[in-house]
């Protein structure tokens, strides 16, 4: 072990602790073969299991040819590189040396952790190991890939992030390469749309977690009731075509093990005479409300939901309310200093993602799936099974594009891009890049909990980490017929409400927000009123530099005052998503090189800013202060 080699791990550890075991762990099997470039420089072979070896770098010279490389990638400023292949780092290096003032970071990708050994032995990488926006993807799997890229969301969705190939260095493991490429393409679209959906939603998510905060006291904690899964079987129940299939037997398991549904199947099974024993919404937009029109015995259905979900159910719901914890709602971190720490579970992109989320997070043991297919009939159909509130087509092509038809706009058939995926019964099966991606997510919740999960689902895509076999052969092996009658699984048991528990604690800190909020919106009036005289007078005035540097500064003043005061940014932030994006952009030039024209963008920005984060304080008063109905 060279002693770069030694340096080099001992700064990974750092940042990179199982990386570094792993590197610590391996010794050099004589694949990657270093030898001296014409120049002097180390450059490498690949040798290949078939005999045959692929170069790395240039026999001439590395550094000139990964120069020249660097050079034919068009970079956008403060921009993150996914970079595949840096073989011995002359990409690196060259990347840095041509876009320095511009890199933003950077995701290193290699899939043989002999050439990342072979990498780490010949130089100092520590000033690289060591920065924040540098992150490294080794011989990783996707589910690996996703874990390590969390938090790393608003970097990357702000100042964007560009795949660049370095294609000798990708030799040693071309599939990989391409596979981790393809889960990088898929990560940036669902990143981007989660973003777009509260940039378009987030007033109306701000409307839905206040005003279910305001009213929550007459709900139980999923904290409180969630302890009856615990070691015991639960049927997840979904919505896909094939619960036509299969559910008639959730009448066996009635009053014996807790039939769980997602609110998309509580009338399909409604209509076979099946009454789930809890169902569970996150919908915000308030489209959900359909699937509980005209359903019998709600009264004896307890619902439970989250934060955002539409108060249009909420708050006309007849039955017992249960309030589950994630940390998406950020608002949370008020209900949490009244009540302690709750599940906080990621709300996922769909309510079977979040259903399953919870189910896991209370040990439910095993979790069955039934109707969660995230994917289409191979001989097309419907979207849905039979009587759902919601209801589309698909039609798969074995050429050119599918046609779906939207459940929740049915306005005849559109094109639509499909990919088949292995299904459940050793067959393939079409999907969307939606459905895929709901797919990834799920893969991704099953092997962060390591629950015990049958896929009991009747056709459907192959999930990764469960395990497929009919309902009927689980109710075997679970051994249903033995299983006592419990009557039913309301579980609220001792359980008492969050008003009957917190009620002075939570109306003193609805009182606290309310305060706060005005407080909030005397800066945000007075940034305002700054930001937009400032805008104006660069329109006709030649300010001068120490003018316009005080008010200026006088401005970041009272974003400053939004920056400090956390609780704040909790209560408006929902809302004001578009505006922070464009803050926090790096696209300007530095202060002292920016036109007229830069400054008045630069100030226009934070009159935007202040004049939503005003919208957003008028909501959260018009609902705290209940202005109106």
């Amino acid at each position: 072990m060279s002693d770069y080699l030694e340096k080099n791990l001992e700064s990974l550890q750092k940042r990179f602790p199982v990386l570094a075991q792993r590197l610590a762990e391996t010794e050099s099997d004589g694949t990657v073969r270093i030898e001296s470039a014409s120049t002097g420089d180390p450059t490498a072979a690949y040798l290949l299991p078939n005999g045959g070896e692929k170069r790395l770098h240039s026999s001439r010279d590395p550094k000139r040819e990964a120069h020249r490389w660097a050079e034919s990638i068009a970079l956008k400023q403060n921009e993150t590189v996914a970079l595949f292949g840096p073989g011995l780092g002359y990409p690196i290096e060259a990347l840095g040396q041509v876009h320095g003032d511009k890199l933003g970071g950077m995701w290193i990708f290699e899939g043989s952790i002999q050439v990342f050994r072979a990498m780490l032995s010949l130089k100092d990488w520590t000033w690289l190991i060591d920065q924040p926006g540098v992150l490294f993807f080794v011989e990783v799997n996707e589910t690996e890939f996703r874990e390590l890229t969390q938090g790393h969301f608003q970097k990357v969705i702000i100042d964007g992030l560009e795949i660049a190939e370095y294609e000798p260095g990708t030799q040693p493991a071309p599939e990989w390469h391409r596979e981790r490429g393809k889960n990088v393409s898929n990560l940036m679209v669902q990143w981007a749309s989660e973003l777009r959906t509260v940039m378009e939603r987030g007033k109306l998510f701000t409307w839905n977690t206040l005003s279910n905060l305001r009213d929550c006291g007459g709900s139980y904690l999923l904290r409180d009731v969630g302890k009856i899964l615990k070691g015991k079987p639960a049927i997840m129940v979904s919505a896909g075509p094939s619960l036509d299939r299969n559910a008639e037997l959730l009448k066996k398991a009635k009053g014996k093990i807790p039939i769980v549904a997602v609110d998309t199947a509580l009338r399909i099974i409604g209509m076979k005479g099946i009454a789930p024993d809890w169902v569970v919404t996150i919908d915000a937009l308030g489209k959900s409300v359909r699937h509980y029109e005209n359903i019998a015995g709600l009264e004896h259905i307890p619902l439970v939901y989250d934060l955002e979900a539409t108060v249009d159910l909420t708050s006309q719901y007849p039955g017992p309310k249960i309030l589950m914890g994630n940390n998406k709602p950020i608002l949370y971190q008020w209900l949490e200093e009244v009540t302690g720490p709750l599940e906080g579970l990621m709300k996922g992109l769909t309510v079977a993602q979040a259903t399953f989320g919870f189910l896991a997070h209370h040990g439910a043991d095993p979790i069955i799936l039934i109707g969660q297919d995230l994917s289409y009939d191979p001989k097309g159909g419907k979207t849905h099974a039979t009587g759902a509130a919601f209801q589309g087509q698909f039609q798969p092509s074995e050429t050119g594009p599918a046609k779906w038809e939207n459940p929740l706009d049915p306005q005849g058939l559109q094109d639509v891009r499909m990919h088949w995926v292995p299904g459940n019964h050793g067959d393939r099966v079409p999907t969307d890049n939606t459905l895929l991606t709901y797919l990834k997510r799920f893969e991704d919740d099953i092997a962060k909990f390591r629950a015990n999960v049958i896929n009991a689902t009747d056709g459907g895509a192959l999930i990764q980490g469960t395990r497929v076999q009919s309902l009927e052969e689980t109710y075997a092996e679970i051994g249903l017929d033995n299983l006592p009658l419990v009557g039913n699984f309301i579980g609220m048991g001792e359980a008492k409400t969050i008003g009957d528990q917190y009620g002075e604690d939570l109306k003193s800190t609805l009182s606290q927000m309310v305060s706060l909020i005005h407080e909030t919106k005397e800066h945000c009036q007075s940034g305002f009123e700054k930001s937009d005289k400032l805008h104006r007078d660069l329109g006709w005035k030649n300010l001068s530099s120490k003018d316009l540097e005080k008010r200026h500064s006088d401005i970041i003043k009272e974003f400053q005052w939004l920056q400090r005061n956390k609780k704040a940014q909790l209560i408006i932030e929902r809302g004001l998503m578009t505006a922070l994006y464009m803050l926090q952009k790096s696209d300007l030039p530095p202060v002292e090189e920016r036109t007229v024209e830069h400054h008045q963008t630069a100030v226009d920005r934070y009159r935007t800013f202040f004049h939503d984060a005003l919208t957003m304080v008028d909501l959260a008063l018009e609902v705290l202060e209940e202005k109106k109905s």
